[in-house]
């Protein structure tokens, strides 16, 4: 043979061997066995190809050629070629599929037939240990390999994928985040990650674990007396990492709620009024009418001031707040009494004789309130009205106010007696 016995590692190439002789004529016939080996060829001529060779037992096998030569017709004596094929380890390890970042992934070596070890974790770091473990602080797909090399320096390999993850992102956006109520509101689930839940707290006293993307439209609106509400929405995502969470506002906007105060709601002119704007939600602008052909357009308008000469006069207050949803309107009334009170009465008769029936009558200007004091223990408040009245005099008053100011006027009654007629008779002279 050209070459000595051989040794290799099983799923390994043989080299070439030669039959070679120094006499001319001379044939070559082969043929080879094994107990456990596969891949060889069993028999052949001339020379013994590379053999691909298989020993998938634990233990080291051989393959044995046996080569005859053959010279004019006579067969030569056998010699034997051995070839060894140590086997290789059995790789075996077992590893979760999927893990989170930056926590340990252990990997457990099931391998026989080795006795030293290398692993590749597919993070740039390596083991030498039967078993281990690593961590990574980067989500993705990693391939890990596990080399295993047998006391006869035999090697194989074992690759396996796994997928390390990460706590989800939660994210959101609300279209709109603010308006007008009633609000219809959409959801738009920005949040990423793997496999990851959702539980949603809308504020209004709603929840939501759909496992859809993003939860259905829903309608808001304004809270007690119409002022502007806030709903707090709150999203987290979940995976078998951890969760995350993200708040967002919704806030509606109603109708203003108009609501002023005023420091007095009547009085004596020049009545100076200190008016207290007390409006709910999210006004823009304020229209204020005070009734007597002044505006304004301030929040609080302060101390306004009202005048009448003669009459009592009502002025109407009107407010409008308003804002892009709208606008609400407040009327309140202001009664200002006039500083003057004027008075002018009559009566007639003012003298006669008893009884006297006598009629008075009044004008009054600026005044609200009036009555008569007749001088006989007689009292009226109307301002047309009569007496009777027997022998004597009287002091007749009227009186008229504002509670701002007062007039008095005053009328004699003088009343006489009947004539008393005497009559005697004188019997001498009829």
């Amino acid at each position: 043979f050209s070459v000595p016995n051989q040794t290799i590692c099983s799923n390994q190439n043989s080299v070439v061997v030669q039959l070679n002789s120094t006499s001319p004529n001379v044939t070559y016939s082969w043929n080879a066995s094994s107990n456990s080996i596969i891949g060889f060829t069993s028999t052949g001529t001339n020379s013994i190809p590379v053999q691909h060779l298989f020993n998938n037992t634990l233990a080291a096998d051989n393959v044995t050629y046996i080569a005859y030569a053959t010279y004019d017709g006579c067969l030569g004596l056998p010699f034997y070629h051995t070839i060894t094929v140590n086997p290789l380890p059995k790789v075996a390890f077992n590893v979760s599929q999927l893990a989170c970042i930056n926590t340990n992934v252990f990997f457990y070596n099931n391998t026989v037939g080795a006795t030293f070890y290398t692993w590749n974790f597919g993070n740039t770091l390596t083991a030498s240990t039967y078993n281990s473990a690593t961590s990574y602080n980067t989500p993705g797909n990693y391939i890990v390999d596990l080399y295993a090399t047998s006391s006869f320096g035999c090697q194989d390999s074992l690759s396996d994928t796994i997928q390390i993850v990460q706590i989800p992102t939660s994210n959101f956006a609300l279209l709109p985040d603010s308006g007008c109520s009633p609000l219809a509101v959409s959801f738009i689930n920005n949040s990423s990650g793997y496999n990851t839940s959702y539980a949603w707290s809308f504020g209004n006293g709603t929840t939501s674990n759909i496992l859809s993307a993003s939860p259905p439209t829903l309608n808001y609106y304004s809270g007690f007396n119409r002022a502007d509400t806030s709903y707090l929405v709150t999203l987290i995502a979940s995976n078998l990492c951890g969760s995350a969470s993200k708040l967002d506002t919704v806030k509606v906007i109603d109708i203003p709620h108009a609501s002023f105060g005023v420091s007095t709601k009547n009085g004596c002119s020049p009545l100076p009024v200190f008016i207290l704007n007390n409006s709910t939600g999210s006004i823009t602008n304020y229209s204020w009418d005070f009734g007597d052909g002044n505006t304004a357009n301030v929040k609080n308008p302060g101390t306004h001031t009202y005048f009448t000469a003669f009459n009592d006069t009502t002025y109407i207050i009107r407010l409008i707040a308003s804002n892009s949803c709208g606008s609400d309107t407040l009327f309140d009334s202001i009664l200002v009494h006039p500083k003057n009170v004027f008075s002018v009465v009559s009566s007639f008769p003012n003298s006669g004789c008893t009884p006297l029936n006598v009629n008075f009558s009044a004008i009054t200007q600026g005044a609200n309130n009036w009555h008569w004091n007749f001088g006989n223990g007689n009292y009226s408040a109307l301002l047309s009205d009569h007496q009777v009245y027997t022998t004597g005099s009287y002091q007749v008053s009227f009186y008229a106010n504002n509670g701002c100011s007062y007039d008095t006027q005053t009328v004699s009654i003088n009343v006489f007696p009947l004539p008393v007629i005497n009559a005697n008779v004188n019997p001498s002279a009829v």
